[in-house]
């Protein structure tokens, strides 16, 4: 379910950020490679057929470390300076427990996008008052200005992170 609700909000987003017309034989293969990728399977009646898939599969495995994860991407398009956010709730399982998203506008980066995200996850998690956390997040520098140098990103988007390490403080079982 988390899969298939994250690929849609991708095609989603490639809509309305990049004018692209969605085609919903396109996403269900890409829900499907997906599945296969994490080992979920589709349930249907025929084989799949997987050659087109590259050789090394990568696959993503939770630790019993956390309780819950949340993966959290944004997504930026100029020259509108539109975001969409994505937010997806996983439990220690990986299995799907919820989703958020949202809409920005006025943003000037990618870098700044991902930084909303995952500032709106950390707000979210606090709500839900989420002891072991896990956030997931492909945007490197985000991770890094979080984690070690707030220089490593923008200066605009250093009051943004302050705040997130401001809240990562108060629970220790957080993790990036």
């Amino acid at each position: 379910m988390a899969n298939a609700a994250w690929k849609i909000w991708k095609c989603r987003c490639c809509c309305v950020f990049q004018g692209v017309k969605p085609n919903p034989i396109k996403v269900i293969r890409r829900i499907d490679t997906l599945n296969f990728m994490t080992g979920k399977k589709m349930k249907k009646g025929k084989t799949n057929n997987y050659a087109s898939l590259p050789d090394t599969i990568i696959t993503w495995k939770p630790t019993h470390d956390f309780d819950f994860y949340i993966n959290c991407d944004a997504s930026f398009k100029l020259p509108t300076t539109a975001c969409g956010i994505g937010l997806i709730l996983l439990n220690y399982a990986g299995e799907f427990t919820t989703t958020r998203c949202g809409y920005a506008a006025g943003t000037l980066s990618a870098e700044e996008d991902e930084c909303e995200a995952l500032w709106w996850a950390v707000k979210w998690a606090k709500e839900l008052n989420i002891q072991k956390l896990c956030f997931i997040i492909d945007a490197h520098k985000v991770v890094s200005g979080v984690n070690e140098d707030l220089n490593s990103i923008c200066w605009q988007n250093h009051p943004v992170l302050s705040d997130i390490k401001e809240v990562f403080h108060s629970f220790p079982s957080w993790s990036l």
